[in-house]
């Protein structure tokens, strides 16, 4: 329980913080919903799962941040066209309503091979009062999301002339800036606490199954059965991920299903036998 709490806030760029759940609320809803559980069955015993990191998910992974190539002529073109744009950021600098850091980060240049994609950034100084909206090109602390694929590089409109990415700016739903991806890890740390704390408070009767640890693993390379290792991706035979970029495919549940196991018999002394991962089919191989 949690997960979904934030992962549709992030899955769409954190552009609409009216689905974030609030600190307060998820605590309350949280514990009535173990409560009513643990007060259904008072012999019943249960393991609890902790809310994993989304950066380890391949939906924020698989479109790197210099998605947009571009070769030189039209590089040079699209530059030309953002010449005024540059210039009034150097006015603003002399003038004090930016830093010279902001007016590097905004400055608009695009070379020759892959680049960082036009974007907008709400956390930007606002300075339409000059005429200038709040754009910047993507930077390696950027996450795009998986949907930016089928967008970046698209006419917008059916307009030739306006290309998202390249002179229309990518939206807040297609990426997640540095800061926005802060938030919502504050958020998940915050879930966290509350959940391992509701176990805290039940030792006889709950156990946590660390879900955000076994993944963290995952995306260091550092789980196998086997020898045969579990990896953060979609890419068949080791990926761990269905090929929405989100949901564990059927082999890394065989892993989780053991994250439980191992966990309940610890807790309570019981011998439930683990399960073979790599008996369980992960991703098709593509059929060409």
């Amino acid at each position: 329980m949690g997960s979904s709490d934030v992962l549709g806030y992030a899955v769409g760029g954190a552009s609409n913080p009216a689905i974030l759940t609030p600190n307060d609320a998820f605590a309350q809803r949280f514990t009535l919903a173990l409560g009513a559980m643990l007060q259904a069955n008072p012999d019943a015993k249960g393991a609890v799962a902790n809310i994993p990191d989304l950066n380890v998910l391949p939906y924020f992974n698989l479109v790197p941040w210099n998605a947009l190539p571009l070769d030189g002529p039209t590089a040079a073109a699209v530059n030309q066209g953002f010449a005024q744009y540059n210039g009034g950021l150097l006015q603003l600098q002399a003038m004090g309503a930016i830093t010279e850091a902001e007016r590097i980060l905004r400055t608009i240049n695009f070379t020759a091979g892959q680049n960082g994609y036009l974007m907008s950034d709400e956390n930007l100084t606002d300075l339409t009062q000059f005429g200038l909206p709040s754009i910047r090109q993507s930077n390696s602390s950027d996450r795009s999301t998986l949907t930016l694929a089928q967008a970046l590089g698209q006419p917008v409109g059916g307009n030739p002339q306006v290309v998202r990415g390249v002179s229309f700016p990518v939206e807040d739903q297609f990426v997640l800036t540095s800061t926005e991806q802060a938030e919502i890890q504050d958020k998940i740390n915050a879930f966290n606490g509350v959940i391992a704390s509701a176990v805290q408070a039940n030792p006889q009767r709950l156990v946590l199954v660390d879900i955000k640890g076994l993944l963290n693993r995952v995306r260091e390379g550092s789980v196998n059965s086997g020898g045969v290792s579990l990896t953060a991706s979609i890419v068949p035979p080791n990926g761990g991920f269905s090929v929405d970029g989100v949901h564990p495919n059927g082999r890394a549940h065989g892993f989780i299903a053991n994250e439980f196991i191992d966990a309940i018999n610890s807790k309570w002394g019981a011998n439930i036998p683990l399960v073979n991962p790599n008996a369980i089919p992960g991703n098709d191989l593509p059929i060409q």
